[in-house]
């Protein structure tokens, strides 16, 4: 995990993992409410909808930081006079780290707010 982080940029990569961590945080204080059988208040449905909005920030994040590091190569390549193809296949396989670090952030936060949905349902 921690090759995966570093070779697809540790600042971009960071602040996915933080966005990640902060909507399971969101969905875990979520359900400790829901276990304590506390009322349902304006809290609930700012947890609810921060779950999936930290993910699509992350999501958005990822697609961000794969242009900067394509952006980023496309400049080293226009510098350099001769360079071989597996090196650029190469350095456009690192650049999808971030997008699908992002995506996985953002499915694991869909899904979180559908079960939160689910359950915010079930006490209705």
């Amino acid at each position: 995990m921690k090759d995966f982080l570093m070779t697809g940029g540790i600042t971009g990569m960071s602040i996915i993992l933080v966005l990640g961590i902060l909507s399971l945080a969101s969905s875990l204080i979520f359900f400790g409410r829901r276990g304590m059988k506390l009322d349902i208040v304006a809290l609930d449905r700012t947890l609810w909808v921060s779950t999936i909005a930290l993910g699509g920030i992350a999501l958005l994040f990822g697609v961000f930081y794969q242009t900067l590091g394509l952006y980023q190569a496309f400049q080293v390549i226009r510098e350099a006079s001769d360079i071989s193809p597996s090196i650029i296949l190469g350095g456009l396989f690192v650049s999808f780290y971030s997008t699908m670090f992002g995506l996985g952030v953002s499915v694991v936060s869909l899904l979180l707010w559908f079960i939160i949905r689910v359950a915010w349902m079930n006490d209705y």
